[in-house]
């Protein structure tokens, strides 16, 4: 818990300008994007301080706006908080770098969350999780992901991830 402690306080002390496009220097150490995209995580998944969270994922999408996963979970911190604005723009942002399965699933939690005080969205949610099924990612993650829970009452979400099952039964892509 220590070293925890350290490197989270190591973190928040503030960060040069980087030396290299490839990485960050906190305290003469690279820090990367995948390494403030995991921090990130840590801090508000396992640790459930999705404030500081925010934090570092602004200071990742900032060093490094091109890293979708740190702007894409940034978006759901922001869904989550009810930031709806923000949140969407990260959204947008995050498809417009990156149309791959797992970035689809991610958006699609966004939208999905932003759903609660903007209805319209759940249409664009329940397409890109269809999307990111068909696609063969997500099936085995569906059920339990509460930021799903907004459009999970929904009879289309129940025919997509229906359809994701039975084709994935049938012999399509494994769930990744």
């Amino acid at each position: 818990m220590a070293e925890e402690t350290l490197a989270l306080r190591n973190i928040e002390q503030p960060l040069p300008q980087p030396a290299k496009p490839a990485g960050a220097l906190v305290e003469g150490h690279a820090v990367t994007a995948e390494a403030l995209q995991n921090i990130g995580g840590i801090l508000s998944e396992r640790l459930d301080r999705p404030a500081e969270a925010l934090r570092i994922l602004d200071r990742a999408v900032s060093l490094y706006p091109d890293y979708v996963p740190a702007r894409a979970g940034r978006g759901v911190l922001l869904a989550r908080a009810g930031r709806t604005e923000a949140a969407e723009e990260d959204a947008r942002e995050s498809l417009l770098r990156d149309t791959r399965a797992p970035n689809l699933y991610q958006v699609a939690g966004i939208y999905a969350l932003n759903s609660r005080k903007r209805p319209g969205d759940r249409v664009q949610a329940l397409h890109l999780l269809s999307e990111a099924l068909r696609a063969g990612f997500g099936l085995d993650l569906v059920d339990k992901d509460t930021d799903l829970n907004p459009i999970k009452d929904n009879p289309e979400f129940h025919r997509v991830v229906d359809a994701a099952r039975q084709f994935r039964a049938a012999g399509g892509r494994e769930s990744k």
